[in-house]
């Protein structure tokens, strides 16, 4: 029997420990999440921070003109790869200290629209039908790290994660089974919905019908204990790949950058570290304590957001040989304290990541747009959302087709926290609410942050 609603784990329960905020902020806990603070010189005291000085801010309903800060030496600073591997000085642009900041009211509205990031209950919206899940999608032990419903490229297939034989976690003793997640797989022509993989979660798909995933060594989720993994593919036309041959190893499987399998590895104190992996046992790190901001179109490129003293730091890095092309620190741009996090989205050249920006003694929570000139990396604007209730920094933001942005966001409703899907046209400095508050529970994010020639 598969159950649609699951008792709340803490991340200690799960064994996994993945928690958004400590996973972001490498221990450091602000309520849960990355949070919006009217008292930001609490929140710096916590992080052990200094507030630096931040640029001009443009009032709500000004047009938007790209306005951009350029360093040459944070782009290139503490680079171990051979010279010729780095990407060249960049000359050009603005002094640093100079970018643009503005603060987006969101307005309520298109709660009728159909959703296209995030789930409503069991109903998702996709290629112009609305499809009804057997189950509702609920999270492996991945946590928020990684959707929990990825479609295929083309969208003829949908992968998503829930569970199996899930049990009151309260008599349970440590190492008891808690659960069995699965993964199952709906086929959008035929309307069917099948069980796909059993004591697995985190699909990461491609168009040639590659899934990589993760698939726990005890075959159920073990209450209050370390689950173990291991990283599996599945061919299309094969049998399944064991890419990983540890068996101490938490890993959570993000996405495919073209053939390279991105994942996680969670270690002690949900500490984050990166790999790609290439075929079985061929694991490479690309970063030892960051995250995966975004992946780029052509996916041989990966934005990674790491955290330092001042805030987030985000590091160009090559998939094929983690060469790290740039580096970008918000502080040299004259930003103040800027805390990122995963689930960002790469168009052209232009980044958009999820994000908290501190000025002026307060915090706003929106969305930190760079761009990746040939020479670096650059910051381009910072925008605020304002919306009652709307203390966190959104999460999966994505471009849609018609160029605008939409995400979701967890708003504070009479003391209980919601999700609610926001669109934004930067072009005319709008923001709408696109769906009606809902449990958090039923309204998973829908995503394949996939990349690349075959994606």
């Amino acid at each position: 029997m598969v159950r649609t609603a699951r008792p709340q784990k803490s991340d200690q329960e799960r064994g996994v420990g993945v928690n958004l905020e400590r996973v972001a902020t490498k221990g450091f806990v602000l309520d849960g999440s990355l949070k919006r603070s009217t008292h930001l010189s609490v929140t710096l005291i916590v992080l052990g921070l200094t507030l630096a000085a931040c640029g001009a801010v443009d009032q709500p309903g000004v047009a938007y003109s790209p306005v951009v800060a350029r360093s040459a030496t944070t782009s290139q600073q503490e680079l171990d790869v051979p010279a010729d591997t780095r990407l060249a000085p960049d000359s050009g642009g603005l002094p640093a200290g100079t970018y643009q900041r503005s603060v987006i009211p969101v307005q309520p509205g298109g709660t009728d629209m159909p959703a296209t990031g995030m789930m409503s209950g069991r109903s998702l919206r996709i290629l112009d039908d609305t499809i009804e899940l057997a189950y509702l999608p609920v999270d492996g032990l991945g946590g928020s790290l990684v959707p929990w419903v990825v479609p295929a490229p083309g969208a003829g297939t949908v992968y998503y994660t829930t569970w199996e034989d899930e049990f009151d976690l309260s008599g349970l003793l440590p190492g008891d089974v808690g659960g069995i997640p699965v993964i199952r797989r709906f086929d959008v022509r035929t309307k069917t919905d099948t069980l796909w993989r059993i004591g697995a979660y985190a699909p990461a798909v491609t168009v040639d019908g590659k899934v990589g995933f993760v698939e726990d060594l005890n075959g159920a989720y073990n209450f209050s204990v370390p689950n173990p993994n291991r990283v599996i593919v599945a061919n299309s036309d094969g049998p399944d790949e064991v890419w990983s041959t540890d068996t101490e190893t938490a890993y959570v499987t993000v996405a495919w950058a073209n053939d390279s399998l991105i994942v996680y590895t969670v270690g002690e104190g949900e500490y984050l570290q990166v790999f790609a992996f290439d075929g079985p046992d061929r694991r490479r790190l690309l970063s030892d304590g960051g995250m995966v901001g975004a992946i780029s179109p052509d996916g041989s490129e990966i934005l990674i957001v790491e955290v330092a003293e001042t805030g987030s730091r985000f590091t160009l890095t090559r998939v094929s040989d983690g060469a790290k092309l740039a580096v970008f620190d918000p502080a040299d741009a004259g930003m103040g304290p800027v805390f990122s996090s995963y689930g960002g989205d790469w168009v052209d050249d232009t980044i958009v990541l999820p994000a908290a920006n501190g000025d002026n003694g307060e915090t706003e929570v929106g969305l930190l747009l760079l761009t990746r000139t040939p020479a670096s990396l650059v910051v381009d604007r910072f925008v605020g959302l304002s919306m009652g209730g709307l203390d966190y920094v959104p999460e999966w933001v994505s471009v849609t087709d018609s160029g605008g942005l939409i995400m979701r966001a967890t708003i504070d409703s009479g003391g209980q926290d919601q999700h609610v899907e926001i669109g934004c046209n930067l072009e005319t400095n709008s923001c709408s609410t696109v769906s009606s508050p809902a449990d958090i529970r039923s309204s998973a994010i829908v995503r394949n942050p996939s990349r690349g020639a075959t994606q």
